[in-house]
């Protein structure tokens, strides 16, 4: 396949990339450099969501801080990393939203943490919108260049929920900003992504001047 997509970028007239990370990052495209220009994927503006819909999934979980996470279970979303957030923030629920190969190794890794009992794995959903808006934060610990921007931080922002993600070579960083609407940690540093989310959840001066 690599000699065919070679050709293919090098007969194009220009090659459009999602992220100046991806841009900079791909060793598909460095010799490509002056044909690329970068248009970010965007998201609708966010209806609105009823207060009761919000209200009903935040008594399903105790009405205690929510943290959501969205996304294939897949290695390289990095939900291993989620456990250990629990750890950290004992106060909190994690809910896991998606499918995927991970289910039974990720519900096993959360058993041995021995936060189980605080951890939800809910199967694909039609609409995000009320979960977004029952969160406190949204954890976003995908750790490989696979991922290649991260659309659905895009969707908890512009639901107002601050995103915790890492420093992938990819687009990943630039759409959720470390300092300005969250924070970004090392790759693979699960110490640093839980204390980030611990800080959010116990700082809501902090979540307000995110926005």
């Amino acid at each position: 396949f690599a000699p065919f997509l070679r050709w293919s970028i090098s007969l194009a007239v220009l090659v459009i990339v999602a992220s100046e990370g991806l841009r900079k990052h791909s060793p598909v495209l460095q010799p490509y450099q002056r044909k690329i220009a970068v248009v970010p994927f965007a998201v609708s503006e966010q209806g609105p969501v009823s207060q009761s819909e919000i209200m009903a999934i935040q008594k399903q979980f105790g009405n205690r801080p929510i943290i959501l996470a969205v996304g294939r279970l897949v290695y390289y979303k990095g939900f291993h990393a989620l456990p250990e957030v629990l750890r950290a923030v004992p106060e909190a629920v994690c809910l896991v939203i998606g499918s995927g190969p991970l289910k039974e190794s990720l519900l096993a890794a959360a058993q041995r943490a021995g936060v189980a009992d605080r951890y939800y794995q809910i199967p694909p959903v039609a609409d995000l919108r009320p979960y977004f808006a029952a969160a406190t934060v949204f954890a976003f610990p995908s750790n490989a260049p696979s991922e290649a921007f991260g659309i659905v931080q895009a969707e908890a922002l512009a639901a107002g929920v601050p995103v915790v993600n890492m420093n992938v070579p990819s687009g990943v960083p630039e759409v959720s900003v470390d300092g300005l609407t969250g924070f970004t940690v090392p790759v693979g540093d699960g110490a640093a992504f839980a204390a980030a989310v611990a800080r959010i959840v116990r700082d809501p001066a902090l979540r307000a001047r995110f926005y």
